[in-house]
Formats: structure tokens, C-alpha cells, sequence
């Protein structure tokens, strides 16, 4: 039964064998269509995760937030360098905590004004957000300790 099946299958591809060709041909570019967009899909995904990854992935930023009260709108008080201490002390868990202070300023380089956003903060501040330095160095740790204030 199957030995009959088996030539009977045989004997209609030679005589269909345009027909068998672009059948075989079909299904193998459907396959390989599949297989390419699986590939792409998988790829961009790695893509998306490194790129969100260089955010940081076990990242929790803490800002200090507004209070709103009878329909007004308190700003709250920054934090200091002594909450970021407290939080890396007294928080079971954390690694690393880098305070930062951010401020608008002038840039100028040559007839060029660019307004920038300058960043003060600790060296942990490169490593917990994954950020290396290419050009020049790392602060020391002694560096930021001399509490120079910029104007």
C-alpha cells in the first residue's frame, strides 16, 4: 500500500515537473522569507534592549517632587549631599548613588553659542549610568571632595 503510494507520488512529479519546481520553489522562499523576518524581528528587539540597557536597567531616580495644596503649586526643597548619603546607608540594596545638580548654560566655542545642560555630580555617576569616557579621564575620587563651587 505505501510502495504503491510512494511510486504513484514519484511517477506524477516527473510528469508535472514545471509544477513540482514552483511548488518546491514556492515553499522554500516562503521559508526563507520566515526564517529572514524572525532574524530582523530578533534583531531589532536586542537592538531596542541594549539601547533602554545603556539607560540603566536596575536604575531608580529620585527627584524631588512639587506639592499641590488648595489649587496652588509648591516647588519642594532640593535635595542636599546629605540625603543622597542617608539613601546609599540606610536603603538595603543599593550598589551606588550619584546626586547630581543640573543647570542651563552657555556654551561658546569660537562665533558658536550653543545652550547646553552641564551636569555636576559624583565619578559613580559614569558607572551606574554605563557611561565610559572616551576622550580625557575619570575624576579621582579626591577631585570632587574639594567642594569647588563653579559660578
Amino acid at each position: 500500500m505505501i510502495r504503491a503510494t510512494l511510486l504513484m507520488a514519484l511517477r506524477e512529479i516527473r510528469r508535472n515537473t514545471l509544477r513540482s519546481f514552483l511548488t518546491m520553489l514556492g515553499i522554500v522562499i516562503g521559508v526563507g522569507a520566515v526564517i529572514a523576518l524572525v532574524t530582523i524581528g530578533e534583531g531589532a528587539t536586542a537592538r531596542v534592549t541594549a539601547d533602554i540597557g545603556k539607560l540603566g536597567t536596575n536604575l531608580l531616580i529620585v527627584t524631588p517632587g512639587g506639592d499641590r495644596r488648595s489649587g496652588a503649586f509648591t516647588a519642594a526643597q532640593s535635595f542636599k549631599r546629605e540625603d543622597a548619603t542617608a539613601l546609599a546607608r540606610e536603603v538595603s540594596g543599593i550598589e551606588r548613588v550619584a546626586p547630581t545638580a543640573t543647570r542651563q548654560a552657555l556654551a561658546v566655542s569660537g562665533n558658536r553659542n550653543l545652550r547646553t545642560q552641564v551636569v555636576g555630580t559624583t565619578p559613580d555617576y559614569l558607572d551606574v549610568r554605563a557611561y565610559t569616557v572616551e576622550p580625557g579621564r575619570r575624576f579621582p575620587e579626591r577631585e570632587p571632595q574639594r567642594e569647588r563651587s563653579c559660578a
